[in-house]
C-alpha cells in the first residue's frame, strides 16, 4: 500500500476550495417515551472547513398526518459536536484542511394514534459543490424524514443509529463501511442502498424552494439526479461495485481511482411480524482519495532473521515489521496442523509439523477495511544440522576404528565429507558410513573433520582423537625341548598404557594369571602349545594373544645307585657300588667322586678310596635315546679314627724331656681338660689340646704327688670320649 500524501492533500484542498456549501449528511429518528409522547432527533453533519454559516439555531420540524399538516415545531439546536475526526482510526490520516462536525436537534411531542400515521421532516439547502455522483449538487438541498406508523398503539421507536462511519475511502483498497444500528423494540431491520431525498432550494425565502422551507413540504420527496454511471445502488463505482449486507448494513467495496465527493444513502426498513412499519434514511458524503495508509503488513524474511530462523528445526520465532498493527492474524499454511496452524500473536513462535517450504501469511487488522493489510513470505523449514561421530571399539593405533555418524537425521541427498588426515588409511571419505580406518603414529595429532550439508544447512564437527598404542608382548623361554620332569622358565616383556591383565596357558591344563614371569614344571611327556594373552582395560582397550613355540617333553630314564656303606674309616676304605637303570638307557657312567669313572656302569663295582678322611659324591648318570638323562647321587664319607692317649706321669724339671703333661688326641672337634689335687683343688684346665700342664699353679710349682684329671673330647663326627684317672708328678 504505497500512497503519496501530497496527492491526498491536493484532492481535499481542491474539494474544499471549490465548495461554499457544507451539508455532508444526516438522519432523522425518534423514540416513543410512552403515553403517545415521542422524542424526535434530527442529526445533521456538515463540512466545518468551508467557511459556511454555523448550524441554524432553530429549525422547523413539519409533522403531517396523511396530506394534512398537523404542526410545525420550532426546534432549537440541542447539541453541537465540533471537529469530529473524519477517520476514526489511524489507518488513514485525515487531511488537516478537512473536518466534520454535527448538530442534534431534539424535540418531544405528543402525537395520538392516527389512522394515517405521521410523517416528520426537515429540509435545508445545500449540499457541497462538486459531488461527483450528483448533478448540480451545490444547488441541491436535503430532506431528512422519518415516519410513525398508523395507529401506533404499540408505542413504536424507530431504529437508532449508533455511530457515524468514517467518511474517507481509499481507492483501489478493500473498504468496509459499518452502519451499526439497534431497534429498541426488537423489530427486524433490512438494509439497502437507496436514493437520498431532495428538498429546499436556493431562493432567499421560506417557500418550498427556499433555503429552509417552513413548513417543510409533505411527502413524497424527489431524488437528486445522478451523474452518468451512478445510481442509488451504485453510488460509487468500484471493482467490484459496492454491496450492502441486508442483515448487518455493512457496505463493502473497492473504489475505482476517481477522487472526489460521493453521496451515499442507506435505507433501514423496520419490520414487525413481516409487516413494514417504518423506514429511516441516513445520507452520507464520502471522500474518495489516493490514501496514505499508516498500516502496512510486513514479515521479516528468513534471510533477515539469519541464524535465528534458518536451519534451527521446526520451531521458528517469526518477527513482523508492520506499521499501524492493532491486531494480527498469522496463517502458516501447514497442512499437518490445519486448521490449528494460525496465531494472533504479534511475533508468534510456531512449530511446523514437518520440514519443507511454507508460504507464511500475516494479515494485520483483519476485517478493518483500509486498516487491513496482508504480507506473505516463504520460509524454508529445515531441521538443524548438528552432526558428530562416535568411534570404536577402542581408541587404538594400528587397529581398525569404526566411525558412526550421529546427530541430525539427514536426507538421502545430504553431503557428508570425512577427513581423517594423512596419518590415516583411508585419509578421506564421502558418505554416511566410512570403511574401517587405521591410524599410525607419525608424530602428528589424530584430527578428524566431519562436514555435513543438507538443504543448505551445514554442520562442521572437528575432534582430536585420543589414540594409544596397542599392547605389545615379547616372550622369552628356556627353549622348545625338555625331559621329564622339565622346568621351563617363561618371561614376557609387555608395553601397554594403563593396567593390564595377563593370562598364561601352559598347554597342559595349567594356567597362571597376572605375572610376567612363570616357572612351570612339565610332568608328562608330549608336545605342548603354551600361549599368553594380555588385555588392557583402559585407554586402548585391546587383547593380544601370542602362541609360544611348541615345547616337546620327552620321558627321562631312571638311574638307581646303591653302595655297600656310606661311611668308611680311614682304616677301611673299600666300597661296593650297585648300579641299576631303566630299560631305555643307551649310555651310562659311574663316577666315584674322586675323579674315577667307568662307562658303561657295571651292575657291581668294587672300589678303594684313598685312606684319608674326605667327603665324596658318587653318582650314576644314564641317558636314553632322546638325550634325556638321569643322575643318582650318593655321598660317601671317609672318616678319620678318634684317638686319645693320656700319660700317667711326667717330670717337670726343665730338661725338655717329659716335663709337660701332654695328652695326644686326633679327630678332635672340642676338648676340655681339668686337673685337681687330692683335696679337689683345681690345678689346671684347658680347651686346647695343644695347651699342656707344666706342673705349676699360678706360676708356682706344685709339690710332687698324685693328681686327678678329667678329660672330655667330642670328635668331628659328634662322638664323645670321656676319660678320668690319675697322674704322678715327679720332681
Amino acid at each position: 500500500m504505497h500512497r503519496i500524501f501530497g496527492i491526498l492533500l491536493l484532492a481535499f484542498s481542491s474539494i474544499t476550495v471549490s465548495n461554499a456549501s457544507h451539508l455532508v449528511g444526516g438522519d432523522f429518528t425518534y423514540e416513543c417515551l410512552g403515553n403517545n409522547v415521542y422524542r424526535l432527533k434530527l442529526t445533521i453533519f456538515r463540512d466545518c472547513n468551508t467557511g459556511a454559516a454555523p448550524f441554524d439555531p432553530v429549525v422547523p420540524f413539519g409533522i403531517y398526518s396523511g396530506a394534512s399538516l398537523i404542526v410545525v415545531r420550532s426546534v432549537p439546536l440541542t447539541n453541537f459536536y465540533p471537529h469530529v475526526p473524519l477517520v476514526p482510526d489511524t489507518c488513514s490520516p485525515p487531511p488537516p484542511t478537512v473536518c466534520v462536525e454535527y448538530a442534534e436537534y431534539i424535540d418531544t411531542v405528543s402525537l395520538p394514534p392516527s389512522p394515517f400515521g405521521y410523517d416528520i421532516s426537515h429540509q435545508r439547502c445545500c449540499r457541497n459543490n462538486g459531488i461527483v455522483n450528483i448533478l448540480g449538487s451545490g444547488a441541491t438541498g436535503n430532506t431528512w424524514h422519518t415516519s410513525i406508523p398508523p395507529n401506533d398503539t404499540f408505542c413504536n421507536s424507530s431504529p437508532q443509529f449508533l455511530s457515524f462511519p468514517s467518511l474517507l475511502l481509499c481507492f483501489n483498497e478493500p473498504m468496509v463501511i459499518e452502519i451499526p444500528m439497534v431497534d429498541p423494540d426488537g423489530d427486524s431491520l433490512v438494509f439497502s442502498l437507496c436514493n437520498p431525498l431532495m428538498g429546499a432550494g436556493m431562493q432567499q425565502n421560506n417557500g418550498p424552494n427556499g433555503i429552509i422551507p417552513n413548513p417543510p413540504t409533505p411527502p413524497p420527496y424527489a431524488f437528486p439526479p445522478y451523474a452518468a454511471g451512478y445510481s442509488a445502488t451504485v453510488p460509487i463505482t468500484g471493482s467490484p461495485p459496492p454491496s450492502i449486507n441486508p442483515q448487518t448494513g455493512t457496505i463493502t467495496l473497492i473504489p475505482n481511482p476517481i477522487t472526489g465527493l460521493f453521496t451515499v444513502a442507506v435505507c433501514v426498513e423496520e419490520y414487525r411480524n413481516g409487516v413494514l412499519i417504518s423506514t429511516v434514511v441516513r445520507e452520507m458524503q464520502f471522500v474518495v482519495a489516493d490514501c496514505i495508509l499508516l498500516t502496512q503488513a510486513g514479515i521479516r524474511s528468513q534471510a533477515e532473521l539469519g541464524d535465528s530462523a534458518t536451519c534451527i528445526g521446526r520451531t521458528i520465532s517469526f518477527r513482523h515489521f508492520s506499521s499501524g498493527m492493532k491486531r494480527a492474524f498469522w496463517k502458516f499454511n501447514d497442512p499437518g496442523n490445519a486448521p490449528h496452524d494460525t496465531s494472533t500473536a504479534f511475533n508468534p513462535t510456531y512449530t511446523f509439523s514437518d520440514t519443507g517450504v511454507y508460504e507464511v501469511m500475516l494479515i494485520i487488522n483483519p476485517g478493518e477495511g483500509a486498516c487491513e493489510d496482508t504480507a506473505i513470505a516463504l520460509y524454508e523449514v529445515r531441521d538443524s544440522v548438528e552432526n558428530f561421530f562416535t568411534y570404536g571399539p577402542s581408541p587404538c593405533l594400528d587397529k581398525s576404528l569404526v566411525f558412526n555418524l550421529q546427530g541430525s537425521n539427514l536426507s538421502p541427498n545430504a553431503s557428508i565429507q570425512w577427513n581423517f588426515g594423512s596419518n590415516a588409511t583411508p585419509s578421506t571419505f564421502s558418505g554416511r558410513q566410512p570403511p574401517p580406518v587405521v591410524f599410525v603414529d607419525d608424530g602428528n595429532p589424530y584430527i578428524v573433520e566431519l562436514i555435513t550439508e543438507d538443504y543448505n544447512c551445514s554442520s562442521a564437527y572437528v575432534k582430536e582423537l585420543d589414540l594409544h598404542p596397542r599392547v605389545s608382548v615379547d616372550v622369552q623361554s628356556d627353549g622348545d625341548f625338555g625331559c621329564l620332569p622339565f622346568t621351563m622358565n617363561f618371561s614376557a616383556t609387555i608395553a601397554a598404557v594403563g593396567p593390564i591383565e595377563i593370562f598364561w596357558d601352559m598347554g597342559d591344563g595349567t594356567t597362571y594369571a597376572n605375572t610376567s614371569r612363570v616357572t612351570h614344571i612339565y610332568r608328562n611327556p608330549g608336545t605342548f602349545n603354551p600361549r599368553i594373552e594380555v588385555r588392557t582395560r583402559s585407554f586402548c582397550v585391546d587383547t593380544i594373544s601370542i602362541d609360544i613355540e611348541p615345547i616337546v617333553i620327552q620321558p627321562s630314564p631312571k638311574a638307581v645307585l646303591q653302595v655297600s656303606k656310606r661311611e668308611l674309616s680311614v682304616y677301611d676304605t673299600e666300597i661296593v657300588f650297585t648300579s641299576s637303570f631303566s630299560d631305555d638307557v643307551l649310555y651310562s657312567e659311574l663316577h666315584t667322586g674322586d675323579g674315577w669313572m667307568v662307562s658303561p656302569a657295571p651292575e657291581l663295582q668294587r672300589y678303594q678310596y684313598p685312606p684319608d678322611s674326605a667327603r665324596y659324591v658318587a653318582y650314576l648318570m644314564v641317558e636314553n635315546e632322546y638325550g634325556c638323562t638321569d643322575t643318582a647321587f650318593i655321598p660317601i664319607l671317609v672318616l678319620p679314627v678318634t684317638n686319645v692317649f693320656v700319660p700317667n706321669a711326667f717330670i717337670p724339671n726343665g730338661s725338655g724331656r717329659n716335663d709337660l703333661f701332654r695328652i695326644a688326641a686326633s679327630n678332635v672337634k672340642t676338648y676340655e681338660l681339668h686337673i685337681f689335687n687330692r683335696w679337689g683343688q683345681l690345678m689346671f684346665s684347658s680347651n686346647d689340646p695343644e695347651y699342656h700342664w707344666d706342673g705349676t699353679l699360678n706360676g708356682t710349682p706344685v709339690p710332687s704327688g698324685v693328681y686327678v684329671y678329667k678329660l672330655q673330647v667330642i670328635d668331628n663326627q659328634e662322638n664323645a670320649v670321656q676319660k678320668e684317672g690319675t697322674i704322678t708328678l715327679i720332681r
